[in-house]
């Protein structure tokens, strides 16, 4: 597979591979079909009239992780907007193959453009079929609104389980930055503004330097958004003030 996917997507890849079934002509009575391509390499999108892809499919690509990387991008924005698909559908495609497991997929922030050619080719090829969609309609590009839902095995979780999930990954991030285990402790989890149990409260040990504690809450957010679910956020639990006549 070389170089058209970093190290950390190719076991994804390899497994995507064995189930490719996206590949192929795209038939959509009553829908509006869109396409781009570069070169012999295309993409195809069946939209309705609230532009959501109700299908897609692809083809011309010989390269194996080419394919499966574009396999996996059609199931992903399935079901999406064609302007989310635009915008985060590579990047829904990255998550879909990185194995947990692995290390950070690349340094700094994970994109389409570092995380391997066949990426790149599939956030230009998804652009370009949103482009051209509002140029034929001569619709105006509008703000993204959307928000994707957590992954199904998290929403199917219940919250002990949650709990449990996340409590155990922040034990393992203090345990690599040789704190304590309850140097860093989860307070509390809570629903979001849209209802999804994402919002994790954590407090820090008196001896964990203030200064710290913003990196630190930063650095377990994204230990936890790799390891148990994108959506997850991360705060810190508010201090209360210790003068209880300011309190009364």
């Amino acid at each position: 597979m070389g170089e058209v996917v970093s190290a950390p997507y190719r076991e994804g890849v390899a497994r995507a591979l064995a189930t490719i079934a996206r590949e192929g002509p795209l038939a959509a009575p009553g829908m509006t079909v869109v396409e781009a391509a570069q070169g012999a390499i295309v993409v195809r999108a069946a939209v309705d009239g609230n532009h959501i892809i109700h299908a897609a499919r692809h083809e011309g690509t010989e390269d194996p992780a080419c394919r499966a990387v574009l396999d996996v991008l059609c199931q992903a924005i399935e079901g999406c907007p064609l302007q989310e698909a635009a915008d985060h559908g590579a990047i829904q495609a990255m998550h879909a193959l990185h194995v947990q497991a692995k290390a950070r997929p690349v340094p700094g922030i994970a994109l389409p453009r570092n995380a391997g050619p066949a990426f790149a080719l599939a956030e230009t090829l998804l652009r370009e079929l949103h482009r051209r969609y509002l140029g034929e309609r001569d619709l105006p590009v509008v703000p993204n609104e959307h928000t994707l839902p957590p992954a199904e095995e998290w929403r199917r979780l219940g919250h002990e389980a949650r709990l449990a999930r996340v409590k155990e990954a922040v034990v393992a991030f203090s345990t690599g930055r040789n704190l304590g285990p309850d140097d860093i402790r989860v307070v509390r989890m809570e629903r979001d503004l849209t209802g999804e149990e994402v919002r994790v409260d954590v407090g820090f040990a008196d001896h964990v330097v203030p200064a710290d504690k913003p990196m630190l809450t930063r650095a377990v957010e994204r230990w936890l958004k790799e390891r148990l679910e994108d959506k997850l956020q991360v705060y810190m639990e508010p201090l209360k003030d210790k003068n209880a006549i300011r309190r009364l």
